[in-house]
């Protein structure tokens, strides 16, 4: 029995040093977790900073501070629209002394909502007050002094006594709810600009809304257009064949111009020459008689008379034979002034094609030729005895492009079409009239 006893109390005094034992080990390791907790939250307290902005908003400051602790903030948009740019410069202060200094010029109040920080004017504090008191006990976190500006976190020391008996199995389950409140950001619409006035000095053309100016050369291809009202018709037939088709014409011109969106209005002088090829063949012969010559003899025997027979021919001879044989270039120059629009079928950064209508208008300011007269014969009479048309008027269309060769110069080139609505000629029965087909290239330079 004594044995057995103590068998017992050596048992029951392991058990209890064993106990001794677990429960010195929990206490040391719940010290050491709440002195790692405390050490933590002093750290995080602690933590210090330079910052320095210059001149910028407040929202971009925000940005910048969001980026040291790892925070959200939120605020109205239109509080801060009006708010002065912010210079701050901070030496090794914390976050807290940071946002106080950067907010103490305008005059708002922060708060702190979990890791969110909200911006807001006084006037609004109380509205600001009660959405934060409700979303602290939705996330179960502590109440804020009444001075939000100063609020400072707790930091709790939490004591506990455990008594533990024997192995214990604890499951612990972890239900977080966040509330996140999720505010527009309204900016202020920028306030309509007016438009600048054009400037004369630009680092870049603008071919789209801007002037222009250009040079060209045209050669053209002309065949003059005859008609007439007079029932003598032999007179138009050698007219239009003593002239043909000619490519001996050709134009030269400045232009200037604006360009309006798709539109393109220009206007320009030129000088321009048309030569056509004459040629005529003019056979006159006045008086003359009628030359007898004997071919041949013979006679006829009737009894005693011998009648001679004799065979002649005969040819005229006139007294004055004159032949007049053209073979010349009929010229007129014309200084012509011209107006036109043109329209942008396709458009691209480099390329462009359109389609032109233009009115002409050309003044006569020389001319050399010849034209057939139907008086005492068809003859030659030259262009100084004859009135010439001074004023032309002409309709032109045209198809073109713009190809850009740098910033400031394009090449273009224009297939083009021009008629003349009245006759060169002013007193003759015969109307002739320009029918041009032609090819203009030039430089265009934007300014």
């Amino acid at each position: 029995m004594k044995i057995n006893s103590l068998y017992l109390l050596s048992v029951r005094l392991n058990q209890q040093n064993a106990h001794d034992l677990n429960k010195a080990r929990l206490l040391i390791a719940v010290f050491f977790f709440m002195l790692t907790m405390l050490t933590t939250a002093q750290q995080v307290e602690v933590k210090r900073y330079d910052f320095e902005v210059k001149n910028q908003p407040l929202d971009q400051v925000f940005k910048q501070l969001a980026a040291l602790e790892k925070v959200h903030f939120s605020f109205n948009a239109s509080d801060l629209a009006t708010e002065k740019p912010v210079t701050y410069i901070g030496k090794n202060k914390t976050f807290r002394e940071i946002l106080t200094g950067v907010l103490a010029p305008s005059g708002n109040y922060f708060r702190f909502v979990g890791n969110q920080v909200v911006v807001f004017k006084p006037a609004n504090a109380a509205e600001r007050e009660a959405i934060d008191s409700k979303a602290e006990e939705k996330q179960n976190k502590q109440t804020p002094d009444d001075q939000p500006a100063l609020v400072m976190p707790l930091v709790r020391q939490l004591h506990d006594t455990i008594i533990r008996v024997d192995t214990i199995w604890r499951t612990d389950t972890l239900v977080k709810t966040d509330t996140v409140f999720i505010r527009e950001l309204v900016k202020p619409e920028p306030p309509e600009s007016k438009p600048e006035g054009k400037k004369s000095l630009r680092f870049e053309p603008d071919r789209d809304n801007g002037w222009l100016m250009g040079f060209t050369y045209a050669q053209m291809g002309n065949q003059f257009g005859f008609s007439s009202s007079e029932p003598d018709g032999e007179l138009l037939r050698i007219v239009k064949e003593s002239e043909s088709i000619s490519f001996r014409n050709f134009s030269l011109g400045a232009e200037a111009g604006y360009n309006t969106g798709k539109w393109s209005f220009n206007t320009g002088l030129q000088f321009t020459g048309f030569s056509n090829r004459f040629k005529f063949l003019d056979e006159q012969s006045v008086g003359g008689y009628y030359d007898v010559d004997t071919l041949d003899a013979y006679y006829t025997v009737v009894l005693t008379d011998t009648t001679w027979i004799y065979i002649t021919d005969s040819a005229y001879v006139p007294l004055d034979y004159r032949q007049y044989n053209y073979n010349q270039l009929n010229n007129l120059g014309y200084l012509e002034w011209q107006l036109s629009a043109a329209y942008n079928l396709y458009k691209k950064p480099d390329l462009r094609v359109y389609a032109s209508l233009g009115l002409v208008m050309s003044q006569l300011i020389y001319s050399n030729g010849t034209l057939i007269s139907n008086s005492n014969g068809f003859h030659g009479v030259d262009y100084d005895i004859i009135n010439l048309q001074p004023t032309l008027i002409s309709y032109k269309l045209g198809l073109g492009i713009r190809k850009k060769l740098s910033d400031w110069f394009d090449f273009t080139g224009e297939l083009f079409y021009r008629h003349s609505m009245n006759s060169v000629y002013k007193d003759y029965s015969i109307d002739k009239k320009i029918n041009a087909t032609g090819l203009k290239a030039g430089i265009i330079y934007y300014f």
